[in-house]
C-alpha cells in the first residue's frame, strides 16, 4: 500500500510524465507534423542524419543564398531538399565518378550554425572531404542573431554534436556552454519553444472566432504581413512547407519580394552603423566561430572553400561605406594565409538582374550559373578538390 502511495504521488507522476515526454520527443518532431513552427524549422537534424548515412564527398553550408542550388525549373526546393542536382551532376562529370553532394544550408544561417553543422557531420568515421561555405556580409553585421542560440539551427544541431572538452572550450562563453549542454541532453528543454508556438497558434486561431477589434498578423494571399483573418501566423509559417506559396509570391508579385528584402537590408545596415557596440560584439562572435570552422577543417584534413556569394549591385550599394571593403579584406587575409580557398563572386558581372529572384536569392538560371562557375573554378584552379572527392568516394564504396 505504501509503495502504491509513493508511486502515485505528484512528484513521481511528474517525473514519469517528463521522462515519457523526453522519450516521445526523441522519436521525431510532433509539433512540426501538426503544422507549427519548431526548433528544427529548416529540417537540419534530418539532413545531418542523411549525411551520416549516405557519406557524401562534399557538403554545402551557409544561408539560403546557397540553399537555392537545390531548386528546379519550377522553383521547387528553393527552401528544401537535401541535394543540389545540377551541381552534383557537374561534379560527377568533372570527377568521372558518382561523387555526391549534400546541402546543409538553412535560412538566416549564421557562422556559429555553419560551424555546428560541420561539427555534426564530421564526428563520424566517414565525412565530407570538401566543405563549401557560401558566405555574405550579412552574416557578420546582422547582430539580431549574434548570440549563438538565437539562430534558427543552434538548438536542433546541439543534439548531434559531441560535447567533448575540446568542443566546449571552443564555445564563445559560459552562457553558450550552458545552453548547448541543456539542448544536447534534454529534448524537453531544446523544444521548449515548440509548445509555446503551438499553444500560441491554436489560441490565436480560436480567438479569431470572437468579434475582435483587430485580427492577428498573418501572411495573407496578398503576400504581406498585416492584421487579417486568413493566412499564415508566424507560428504556422514554415518555409519548407510553403514552397509553392513562396514561388507564387515570386511569380505574381516579384516587386513585393524585392521591396521586402530591400527594407530588411536597409534596416540591418542602419542598426549596424548606429549601434557600433552591438555590432562589435556580434562581429566577435562570428569571427570566433569562423576561426573554429577553419581549425576544424585543418584538424580533419578537409578542404574549406569560402564563396563570397553573388549579390545584385542594387543591394551591395545599400551597405555603409567601407563595410564591404573591410569584409573583403578580412576574407582575403584568411585566404592569403592558406587558411581556406576563397572564391569571390560578390560582384561578378556575369550575374545580372535576371540572375536573381529578389536581388538577394538567385533564380533557377542564376543558380545554374553559380554551379557552373564553381565547377569550372574547381577544374581550372583547384583540381585537388576534385581528386580528394574522388579518393573519398572510392574509400566509401570499396
Amino acid at each position: 500500500m505504501r509503495l502504491i502511495r509513493v508511486a502515485t504521488c505528484v512528484p513521481v507522476l511528474t517525473l514519469v510524465f517528463l521522462l515519457g515526454l523526453e522519450v516521445y520527443l526523441r522519436q521525431g518532431n510532433p509539433v512540426d507534423r501538426l503544422g507549427y513552427r519548431s526548433v528544427d524549422i529548416w529540417n537540419l537534424a534530418n539532413r545531418v542524419e542523411i549525411c551520416r548515412k549516405t557519406k557524401p564527398e562534399l557538403a554545402l553550408v551557409g544561408s539560403s543564398l546557397l540553399l537555392v542550388l537545390n531548386q528546379d525549373k519550377t522553383g521547387t526546393h528553393f527552401y528544401t531538399g537535401s541535394y543540389p542536382p545540377y551541381l552534383q551532376s557537374l561534379l560527377r562529370k568533372a570527377c568521372g565518378d558518382d561523387v555526391s553532394c549534400i546541402n546543409l544550408c538553412s535560412g538566416m544561417q549564421m557562422v556559429p550554425e555553419a560551424y555546428m553543422v560541420s561539427e555534426a557531420v564530421t564526428n563520424a568515421e566517414a565525412y565530407p572531404k570538401v566543405i563549401v561555405y557560401g558566405i555574405a556580409l550579412r552574416e557578420f553585421v546582422d547582430f539580431t542573431y549574434s548570440a549563438e542560440w538565437t539562430g534558427e539551427g543552434f538548438n536542433s544541431l546541439s543534439a548531434y554534436v559531441k560535447p567533448d572538452p575540446f568542443f566546449l572550450y571552443n564555445l564563445y562563453s559560459v552562457e553558450t556552454i550552458r545552453e548547448f549542454l541543456l539542448c544536447h541532453y534534454s529534448y524537453i528543454y531544446r523544444d521548449r519553444n515548440d509548445l509555446k508556438f503551438m499553444l500560441s497558434g491554436m489560441t490565436k486561431n480560436w480567438l479569431e472566432n470572437l468579434p475582435l477589434d483587430q485580427h492577428f498578423t498573418r501572411m495573407g494571399s496578398d503576400h504581406s504581413w498585416k492584421p487579417q483573418k486568413e493566412g499564415y501566423l508566424m507560428e504556422t509559417w514554415i518555409p519548407r512547407r510553403m514552397e509553392k506559396f513562396g514561388e507564387e509570391v515570386y511569380r505574381k508579385n516579384p516587386e513585393f519580394l524585392r521591396n521586402y528584402y530591400m527594407k530588411y537590408q536597409k534596416m540591418m545596415y542602419q542598426r549596424a552603423y548606429t549601434q557600433r557596440d552591438r555590432l562589435e560584439r556580434g562581429l566577435g562572435v562570428q569571427q570566433h566561430y569562423f576561426k573554429n570552422l577553419i581549425e576544424l577543417c585543418e584538424k580533419k584534413k578537409i578542404f574549406l572553400v569560402v564563396v563570397d556569394m553573388p549579390m545584385s549591385k542594387e543591394f551591395i550599394s545599400l551597405a555603409p561605406p567601407g563595410f564591404y571593403d573591410s569584409f573583403k579584406a578580412f576574407l582575403k587575409e584568411g585566404a592569403d594565409n592558406n587558411k581556406f580557398i576563397l572564391i569571390d563572386l560578390v560582384d561578378d558581372p556575369d550575374f545580372d538582374n535576371t540572375s536573381y529572384k529578389d536581388g538577394v536569392h538567385l533564380s533557377y538560371p542564376g543558380a545554374r550559373l553559380l554551379a557552373e562557375k564553381l565547377t569550372a573554378i574547381f577544374k581550372e584552379k583547384y583540381p585537388g578538390l576534385l581528386e580528394a572527392m574522388e579518393r573519398q568516394h572510392k574509400l566509401n564504396h570499396r
